[in-house]
């Protein structure tokens, strides 16, 4: 399928590719990643998520559209109360994210998902946090990484995040745990 916008990918993992335990996101909380990484990058794109990724998050992100992917009419109905757009398809998603504001579409996760967009459509880029740690948990959800035949990574656009205490940036700054690697993958 063919896209007017740009296909990207966004995810943070540990260094095993760990992207979460069941529902839940790892123990780990970077701030910096969010906010000098995500938010810059996704702030008026649509995001495109599976149905546990939107129910972690638990509400649609400010300033975004929102896109949850799934079949269920139940979950679409409960997603679309909480002001998520919902499609019954990534082809659906990527359809509906074409006429929607924004340069680039986003695709958030979870592993599904990625999985599914590296497979079907091109991802002319995947941005990696890698949260340079360890978090086993129960129900480990893995990102699969990229085929890096066929991306290059692009180290000008490579960033760094040290490890700090919270509140070091202000009051409500929850620091960050670990120090993470933020790499950006290019395709060829």
């Amino acid at each position: 399928m063919n896209t007017d916008k740009p296909i990207h990918s966004i995810v943070a993992t540990d260094i095993n590719g760990v992207i979460g335990h069941g529902p839940k996101m790892p123990g780990w909380c970077v701030t910096d990643d969010y906010g000098l990484n995500f938010i810059p990058k996704t702030i008026g794109c649509p995001l495109i998520m599976g149905s546990i990724t939107a129910e972690s998050l638990g509400k649609p992100l400010k300033g975004r559209h929102c896109i949850v992917v799934t079949r269920s009419k139940e979950k679409a109905a409960t997603f679309r109360a909480k002001g998520f757009i919902t499609a019954s398809s990534p082809w659906m998603a990527i359809m509906i994210a074409q006429k929607l504001s924004g340069e680039i579409i986003w695709n958030i996760g979870g592993g599904e998902m990625y999985r599914w967009f590296q497979q079907n459509v091109i991802v002319k880029e995947v941005h990696i946090t890698t949260i340079q740690n360890s978090y086993k948990g129960d129900n480990e959800v893995l990102f699969y990484g990229i085929a890096h035949n066929e991306y290059q990574i692009n180290l000008s656009r490579s960033i760094s995040f040290k490890k700090r205490a919270p509140g070091t940036n202000g009051p409500k700054d929850r620091g960050n745990s670990d120090y993470a690697v933020v790499e950006v993958y290019v395709r060829d």
